[in-house]
């Protein structure tokens, strides 16, 4: 099976697609790296076990932010398999080895609880341009909840490069996918917060800045 990293041309699809969507090679890149990790857990074992929610959802699947959110959170729904809370740790292990297991992603460093997982995953980079401000490793936090079941519907989502190159590589694998998802207010809320945070502070910036010049 051919994945869109594996072409020869690759660098240049993430190059030319971040001159045209104005962003950095590096956020396009991880975007792209992003929506293959999401998209294969659906294809596996997992596929019916967790939900697609946070930050990287709003902007992924609704649109509901323009900014580029990195992290991927995902809620792990209780099976049969995932009765106690050991059986609810081991699930979170088995996911975490089986996206070790994927072409090109490695796991670097986390922690979890029996309820909880903080994974880190690195992915081989062709950018020159990394930053600070964007993570150099994706982090997926999936984790179980109480409570009943939240309101599901499914949404289709894919990465930048390959929105880019719809239709144009169609010898390659799609990486449109459609996933389990939900929004929860309080993950619209908390998002928005950070943004105008953001906003408010570096209008701070430029006012001193201006003030200084």
């Amino acid at each position: 099976m051919k994945y869109l990293h594996s072409h020869e041309d690759f660098k240049y699809f993430i190059i030319e697609t971040a001159r045209q969507v104005n962003l950095s090679e590096f956020i396009v890149e991880k975007d792209y790296w992003v929506t293959y990790l999401l998209k294969n857990p659906v294809k596996s074992e997992f596929a019916n076990e967790f939900v697609f929610k946070g930050g990287t959802c709003l902007s992924k699947a609704y649109n509901l932010i323009e900014r580029f959110s990195e992290d991927i959170d995902l809620l792990m729904l209780e099976t049969e398999k995932t009765q106690s809370k050991t059986q609810k740790e081991k699930r979170l292990v088995a996911l975490r080895e089986y996206i070790d297991g994927l072409e090109d992603l490695t796991y670097t460093t986390g922690n979890r609880s029996a309820l909880y997982a903080a994974f880190r995953f690195s992915f081989p980079t062709i950018s020159t341009n990394i930053t600070d401000s964007v993570g150099k490793e994706i982090l997926l936090e999936p984790g179980f909840r109480g409570g009943t079941a939240p309101e599901i519907e499914k949404k289709t989502i894919t990465s930048y490069v390959e929105k880019l190159l719809d239709g144009k590589l169609f010898v390659l694998l799609s990486q449109s996918l459609t996933l389990p998802s939900f929004i929860r207010v309080s993950d619209f809320v908390l998002t928005l917060r950070k943004i105008r945070f953001s906003r408010n502070f570096l209008g701070q910036i430029r006012r001193r800045k201006n003030f200084i010049l």
